[in-house]
């Protein structure tokens, strides 16, 4: 698969995959309904409306949205409609999960939920694909909020979660800048620590075709066109540009035995 560089690259890529069904839970505000009428008219998603319909009726007429062009299921609780919109993605019938007025803790407490919820056995993380210009790919940032406070071992994790979807992105070895405030490890920051562990488990194998290094402050990790970047020449760059020169110290993953 060629590496994808850009959105317009993106959105071109998940076109050619066909519509996929979105289970919009509580869409009760305008905002959530034009995303639903673009994604909709993009030809990206299949979109099922979970909620109240004599709610959802009235927003729809206002958005320009015809009704018959979504499918509509009739939960009235919001609670309900939430588990419904879940049951729908664990079911197969669905494939992205949206929320619409509940809040994000509520949501989640839903979709992480042990036995009814999405969990796939492994840490659910949040990350974003950052499109910058002047940079000539495509930038993740991870993890953006959902886990306030990881553990090393959920650390792990966020950065699997992450070299998953560069892979699905098309970038055959991923490389990841693990960030703390200082390039030096502390014992006394623990970010720093960790870090320094994350590297060492690439270095046995923990995570396959993968190239990981830090801890790096971000003006270290950074393209060098940021506000705020420091004059120096990155020696971890995650996302390096061509106007830098190619760093000689990434090692070619070998095979895990």
């Amino acid at each position: 698969m060629e590496q994808i560089r850009n959105f317009d690259q993106l959105l071109q890529a998940a076109l050619a995959h066909g519509r996929k069904g979105i289970a919009v839970a509580a869409p009760y505000d305008k905002n959530t309904l034009l995303a639903v009428k673009d994604a909709l008219a993009s030809g990206l998603a299949a979109p099922q409306l979970f909620g109240d319909v004599e709610r959802m009726l009235p927003l729809l007429e206002q958005v320009q949205l015809d009704a018959g062009a979504v499918k509509l299921t009739d939960v009235r609780d919001t609670a309900q409609a939430i588990d419904a919109a879940i049951e729908s993605i664990r079911s197969g019938e669905n494939q992205i999960l949206m929320k619409g007025t509940v809040s994000t803790g509520t949501l989640l407490k839903h979709a992480l939920d042990r036995t009814r919820g999405l969990n796939i056995g492994r840490l659910a993380s949040h990350l974003i694909v950052l499109q910058i210009p002047g940079l000539d790919r495509l930038l993740i940032s991870t993890d953006g909020g959902l886990n306030i406070a990881p553990t090393l071992t959920e650390k792990a994790d966020i950065l699997r979660n992450a070299i998953d979807v560069a892979r699905a992105l098309g970038i055959e070895t991923p490389k990841a800048a693990c960030l703390a405030a200082v390039e030096t490890v502390n014992p006394k920051m623990q970010a720093t620590v960790d870090a320094a562990c994350l590297c060492k488990m690439a270095d046995r194998g923990a995570f396959p075709g993968a190239v990981v290094e830090g801890p790096w402050p971000w003006t270290t990790s950074s393209p060098p066109r940021l506000p705020g970047k420091r004059a120096s020449t990155p020696r971890c760059p995650a996302m390096p540009t061509s106007s830098w020169p190619r760093p000689s110290r990434w090692p070619t993953p070998s095979p895990r035995p």
